[in-house]
């Protein structure tokens, strides 16, 4: 665990924040900077749980928060880290032990690519999250779709008019809960600003993208999802045509098909997993996506069609420009099975956080229902 002191400043501080205001502690804002409010908080935390009042969240402290921090669900409030989904995904096994969990690859910096698997083991489809860095609020919509869908399963009851353990009893789900780790943690503020990875990016940054807010690629300024062997010469010459041939913060495809371990680590569980529909969470738009050339899987249109009603996100089809390369591309091109890119929200991305509960409102049960027409 990071050992956070005055003037640290990210996402586990905010989490820190957070979790010593639900205690009763007031460590004011829950804004990333451990300012004075905070130190004092620190401190009277740590003498209630008879810990030296040094004021620095040593792993002592960490032991005396964490046990609490496992039973709040999704962190949805605050910019969601690779660290900060760890802790939710502790919680989420600690609640719901029927919930396994894996490691799928690891990202260019080594941190793990987690995998949550629920339900039938059989008939299994799949949703990924955070492909894009700053498109990171992807992650806490799939965690929170988990600890709903593990509730209801628990009560025996429903989510949207669907039993759902009834569901988890036909149909399987997997969950790649963030494709980019290393991406994620740039734009959340994770990665210090003083260190080398930060002025690593800074140094592939283009002129006129907002710094680290603009950044959609993986740590080496490769946009993962224009790095899948699905029409990728094409999305080369578009994007090289448009200025994007060398590292930088989106839209560089990369050297060549697969070049990424991230984009490996999802072809892989593709391929093992054999599953019958698959879901993408982008950011944004407010449109589902779910055709690569003139591929029209069967059955396509029709859960689509079902996932449109379910949130309001219309169908549609993107741009030349945005047509290959990507993950559904590929797992259309590879699979001819169902699969879709919702862009969920509305703005420009990063989508802050105070969207949240709106944007789930919309994507929870559009995902449920996908889940549901499957097994049709």
């Amino acid at each position: 665990m990071e050992i956070l002191y005055y003037s640290s400043q990210g996402p586990m501080t905010a989490l820190l924040q957070l979790a010593l205001n639900r205690l009763g502690f007031d460590a004011g804002a829950e804004d990333g900077i451990f300012g004075d409010r905070t130190l004092r908080a620190v401190k009277a935390f740590q003498g209630s749980r008879a810990l030296e009042q040094s004021g620095v969240v040593w792993p002592g402290t960490w032991e005396e928060l964490l046990p609490f921090l496992y039973t709040q669900g999704v962190f949805s409030t605050i910019p969601y880290s690779s660290e900060v989904l760890k802790i939710n995904l502790e919680g989420l096994k600690l609640q719901y032990p029927g919930a396994k969990s894996e490691i799928i690859g690891a990202s260019v910096l080594g941190e793990p690519i987690h995998m949550v698997k629920v339900g039938n083991r059989s008939n299994k489809v799949m949703f990924n999250a955070s492909h894009h860095a700053n498109e990171w609020i992807t992650t806490p919509l799939l965690v929170k779709l988990l600890f709903d869908l593990l509730s209801a399963q628990a009560r025996g009851g429903e989510l949207y008019g669907v039993n759902i353990g009834e569901l988890l009893e036909i149909v399987g789900l997997d969950c790649i809960m963030m494709v980019n780790p290393d991406g994620v943690d740039l734009v959340t503020g994770e990665v210090r600003k003083d260190s080398a990875i930060y002025n690593r990016a800074l140094g592939l940054n283009t002129p006129g993208t907002p710094f680290p807010d603009g950044w959609k690629a993986n740590i080496k300024g490769v946009d993962l999802n224009l790095n899948y062997p699905a029409g990728w010469d094409r999305a080369r010459e578009l994007k090289y045509a448009a200025g994007y041939t060398s590292p930088g913060p989106r839209d560089y495809v990369g050297p060549y098909p697969l070049s990424e371990p991230e984009t490996e680590a999802m072809v892989r569980q593709t391929e093992a997993g054999n599953y019958l529909l698959t879901v993408s969470l982008h950011t944004q738009g407010q449109v589902i996506f779910w055709t690569f050339e003139d591929i029209m899987p069967p059955r396509a249109r029709e859960i689509g069609l079902a996932m449109e009603r379910a949130s309001g996100y219309a169908l549609d089809v993107p741009g030349e420009f945005s047509s290959y390369a990507g993950y559904k591309d590929w797992f259309l091109l590879n699979y001819n099975r169902p699969g879709y890119t919702p862009e969920c929200g509305r703005g420009v991305n990063p989508l802050p956080i105070e969207q949240f509960d709106e944007i789930y409102a919309h994507v929870a049960p559009m995902l449920v229902a996908a889940m549901l027409e499957i097994t049709r």
